[in-house]
């Protein structure tokens, strides 16, 4: 569950930075065709979409290092000859 969090986080981010790269590079692009109020939405939707899985991505990196790891169980000590 951990790794996947951090899974999300990290595949949510680089999302969120593509939607928002292609977004702006239609505007550059199509400059006379698309203004920028029609390519904002689409820009603000991927930093949106960023900064939420950049939130998941640390949380799921902080859960990860602040759990410890399972261990084998001890094995029995006990001397019973």
């Amino acid at each position: 569950m951990r790794i996947a969090l951090l899974i999300i986080g990290i595949a949510g981010f680089l999302l969120g930075l593509a939607i928002s790269g292609i977004s702006f590079g239609l505007h550059l692009v199509n400059r006379p065709r698309i203004s920028f109020n029609e390519a904002f939405p689409g820009i603000l939707g991927g930093c949106c979409c960023s900064s939420l899985s950049l939130v998941l991505g640390v949380a799921g990196l902080v859960w990860l290092l602040m759990t410890p790891k399972d261990s084998k169980p001890a094995e029995n000590d006990s001397d019973d000859n």
